[in-house]
């Protein structure tokens, strides 16, 4: 087969890939890039009535046009999209006008550098697109619409009103779909040839780091608070406030009464009750809302009393109640605490840990080859000043976040 022509498969493969290596969350691009809307051209056809450029004698539009990048136009609503929050955030705190204006200048530059980068790369993916692989896109498509409609209940205004809260589409997210992959595509044939990683490079690495693996557990937490035993008395029945200036004798006839329950609910456990409902009816910290449990616990990550009697326990046991101490009588508290799977510290023999060390080579050489890549596409595009592109954003944001 062709190396320039990739099947419908091959992009499934491209795409699975590229979704793995993020950790399961859909892909911006190869590059890490925030790909932004590839209808912005279309968008300015359909709607000129709203959106003007920034020029000369003309005034400030939150839409505005502000310069073009190959010919590709360059929108403030799609330079901001990504920083909008963090646009939205300075104004809320910054100290005057000026400072907004600083502090947004520093983050539109940055986001200008992302932005123009992509466009080359969106620019020239598009541009090298075979007809095979077009028909196979088009395919792909299909399967992602009908993916993202049945998600959203069948219905495209289900998803329109969901997607609202992100600031755009349902047909725009498709296009943002489809955008992703062409560039996938793209620097698939562009850049994964010219990675090479043998196995003896792959074996240095390995001596080089002494794979090692720290001990891990599961972790089920409930926390009682002493302070539930120590409230003012209510005449009504119902507890009082907590007691501001307890004496020692009374704190430490919570803390008995807490090592007391906690005993209780041990034994409960011991005999089979189940440990999220426990959670529910005696857990005060924010993982109650999570069955108690604390995935992937590794040493230092926890109050010491806590993971020294943790990291003691076999896996799928129990231990006994253990009273946290703190001179602030507010911070005391009785855990209960539960192992369930359990991993010892080992170094990881070579064979387990080759893979993932081919891949961290492969993503090195990457992003050098992508780093070279950028700089040879930038040197024969045609960008418009990006210092004069970056003045017109910032008085655009002043515009849009700071003066609302």
């Amino acid at each position: 087969m062709n190396t320039r022509l990739l099947s419908f498969a091959t992009l499934l493969a491209i795409s699975s890939v590229a979704t793995a290596e993020t950790g399961g969350a859909e892909a911006p691009s190869q590059l890490g890039m925030v790909v932004p809307p590839p209808s912005a051209s279309s968008d300015a056809a359909n709607s000129a009535n709203v959106i003007s450029p920034v020029r000369a004698n003309v005034s400030l539009t939150t839409n505005a046009l502000l310069g073009f990048v190959n010919s590709e136009p360059v929108f403030a609503q799609d330079l901001f999209r990504p920083i909008d929050g963090q646009l939205r955030s300075l104004a809320a705190t910054s100290r005057d006008l000026a400072d907004f204006r600083s502090q947004a200048r520093a983050a539109i530059q940055r986001q200008m550098q992302t932005y123009v980068r992509d466009k080359l790369v969106i620019s020239a993916a598009r541009a090298s697109l075979t007809e095979e692989e077009r028909r196979g896109l088009d395919v792909y498509m299909a399967t992602q619409r009908s993916k993202l409609l049945s998600e959203h209940g069948g219905s495209q205004a289900f998803a329109d009103e969901a997607f609202k809260a992100e600031g755009t589409t349902f047909e725009k997210k498709l296009e943002d779909l489809r955008t992703e992959m062409i560039v996938r595509i793209y620097l698939h044939r562009e850049l994964y040839p010219k990675i090479v990683v043998t196995r003896q490079m792959v074996m240095d690495e390995y001596e080089r780091t002494k794979h090692q693996q720290d001990a891990e557990i599961e972790l089920f937490m409930i926390t009682m608070r002493v302070t539930r035993w120590l409230h003012e008395p209510a005449t009504d029945g119902k507890l009082g406030p907590v007691i501001s200036h307890p004496t020692d004798a009374q704190i430490q006839h919570a803390e008995q009464v807490a090592l007391k329950q906690g005993q209780d609910i041990v034994e409960q456990l011991r005999k089979g009750a189940d440990f999220s409902r426990l959670v529910e009816d005696y857990s005060q910290d924010n993982r109650a809302n999570y069955g108690g449990r604390i995935p992937n616990v590794k040493r230092g990550s926890l109050y010491p009393a806590i993971e020294d009697a943790a990291f003691a326990l076999p896996a799928n046991t129990v231990g006994e109640p253990l009273l946290i101490k703190d001179s602030d009588f507010r911070k005391e508290a009785v855990v209960i605490l539960k192992v369930g799977q359990k991993k010892e510290a080992r170094t990881i023999p070579f064979s387990e840990a080759q893979k993932d060390i081919y891949a961290t080579l492969s993503n090195k050489q990457y992003k050098q080859l992508a780093d070279e890549y950028m700089q040879k596409l930038a040197v024969g595009a045609a960008v418009e000043a990006v210092d004069t592109m970056t003045d017109v954003a910032v008085d655009v944001a002043v515009t849009r976040y700071a003066t609302q």
